[in-house]
């Protein structure tokens, strides 16, 4: 008579999608704070402003490179906020946009005072594991 039986990869899936799911959860909330943060005139940034999952299971460096070749993230102008990793399997995404101009509107220069969006937004909601739910 078997007691106990190993389910393990049914788990293991679970926990994955439970921290996929929650990842772009905060993205989601990072992205609609960046919008409502941002400095409009024409809307051109507000509407740039985006979320791209970057999947999951490639090694640190993979999802690293696929996260700024894709998403402009480190190109000119480019910024954006990347999250997260579990052990040696990444589950990453990316909250930026890619318009010449943010980096001033965020920074600021030494003529115009800085107006952050991306920054307070991803602050306010970085920690993804408020949105993990408890698996059955």
């Amino acid at each position: 008579m078997k007691l106990f039986q190993w389910h393990g990869a049914q788990v293991k899936a679970q926990v994955n999608q439970n921290i996929k799911d929650a990842i772009l959860t905060s993205l989601a909330h990072i992205e609609r704070s960046a919008k409502q943060l941002c400095r409009v005139d024409t809307g051109r940034m507000r509407g740039a402003i985006s979320i791209n999952w970057t999947g999951s299971g490639r090694d640190r460096g993979a999802v690293d490179a696929v996260a700024h070749a894709e998403d402009g993230v480190g190109q000119p102008g480019a910024m954006g906020t990347q999250m997260a990793m579990r052990e040696n399997t990444i589950f990453a995404g990316v909250c930026g946009l890619n318009v010449e101009y943010a980096p001033y509107q965020e920074l600021g220069t030494e003529k115009m005072s800085a107006q952050p969006f991306l920054r307070p937004a991803f602050d306010e909601h970085k920690d993804f594991r408020k949105y993990l739910r408890r698996l059955p």
